[in-house]
């Protein structure tokens, strides 16, 4: 989705998006129920979230600090899985759908080292001109992905949070 902007070998370069610290385990990939039951036939330990949906367990070294890898992360090619089985989450990153005051906002993570120079405001655009009814509408499906803001993002776009789901809802359904 987001090839308009950066490329597999930017990601290729840190993949920092598949490496997850103690601390930073909330940022792992939201899976549908559909997608954990079809990981989990597939012998992958999935970790059930309090909101809904599931995400990967991730296994991490007792007594040290090292992160943990996405288990489908091969360290010589980068990601294993193929398109039509990345979580959406994957395939957005590094845009993140948050609730922030009552708001619905995407966020790009600002740390993402792909976004050098202009990228960031390429990947802006890209978000907000044409990603925009893509990402409402898997919100407006599963509200339970939506993450508490985190200040490690900044907004690219904000939005009325009941207004967006009518918005894409309408949209999906075809009325206007």
């Amino acid at each position: 989705m987001l090839k308009k902007v950066f490329g597999p070998s930017d990601c290729a370069k840190c993949r920092l998006c598949c490496n997850f610290q103690r601390e930073s385990v909330w940022e792992t990939p939201f899976l549908t129920d559909e997608q954990a039951a079809r990981f989990e036939a597939n012998g992958v330990e999935i970790v059930r979230r309090e909101r809904g949906g599931a995400s990967f367990a991730l296994r991490f070294a007792d007594g040290c600090d090292e992160p943990a890898n996405c288990p489908f992360l091969d360290p010589a090619r980068g990601c294993s899985l193929s398109d039509d089985l990345k979580p959406f989450e994957c395939k957005v990153w590094p845009l993140r759908t948050m609730e922030k005051d009552g708001r619905l906002v995407i966020g790009r993570y600002r740390n993402c080292p792909a976004l050098a120079g202009e990228k960031g405001a390429a990947l802006d655009r890209l978000a907000t001109e044409e990603l925009l009814p893509t990402l409402l509408a898997f919100v407006a499906e599963n509200p339970e992905s939506i993450r508490p803001f985190s200040p490690l993002y900044d907004v690219c776009w904000e939005g009325d949070l009941s207004a967006s789901f009518n918005a894409a809802t309408n949209k999906n359904d075809g009325s206007r």
